[in-house]
């Protein structure tokens, strides 16, 4: 977080997830105070951007790709 602070500070930009990590289990968890802290730390008041994204798992899935690798054995 003390990184994020620096970087808001000098009017650069960050992209944090509110829980605090990302979400895989598709279900509301509780919010951290980070958002708070780095608003209220920063010299510069930067701009917060909420958004919520669904599907992303579909585009970009959390897994090894499954096609064939050569040298690998199967499993």
């Amino acid at each position: 977080m003390d990184f994020c602070a620096e970087r808001l500070s000098v009017g650069e930009w960050v992209h944090i997830f509110p829980e605090g990590k990302i979400n895989m289990e598709h279900k509301y968890l509780r919010l951290k105070w980070g958002v708070g802290r780095l608003v209220a730390d920063s010299a510069v008041s930067p701009l917060v951007l909420p958004y919520w994204h669904v599907g992303m798992d579909d585009i970009w899935p959390n897994k090894a790709p499954d096609y064939p690798r050569t040298g690998k054995e199967g499993k």
